[in-house]
């Protein structure tokens, strides 16, 4: 079973994240950020709740990655 909320940005979306994490202790959470410093920041915040994070790398992280792909 799978839900996705999309929305506009600044109405809430990670807040209301933050607090199904505290209930839903068992779901597990994939979140896209359209930028590494919002993933970064996101991450920082659900951290702080004792969430467990888990960041993927971002391209500009790779060691080899084709060029072409880090324009």
């Amino acid at each position: 079973n799978q839900d996705i909320l999309e929305a506009q940005t600044a109405i809430g979306k990670t807040r209301i994240i933050e607090l199904y994490s505290k209930t839903l202790q068992t779901k597990k959470f994939l979140i896209a950020t359209p930028t590494n410093q919002l993933k970064i920041e996101v991450a920082e915040r659900l951290r702080a709740l004792n969430v467990p994070v888990l960041e993927s790398l971002s391209v500009s992280e790779l060691e080899y990655i084709s060029p072409r792909l880090k324009k």
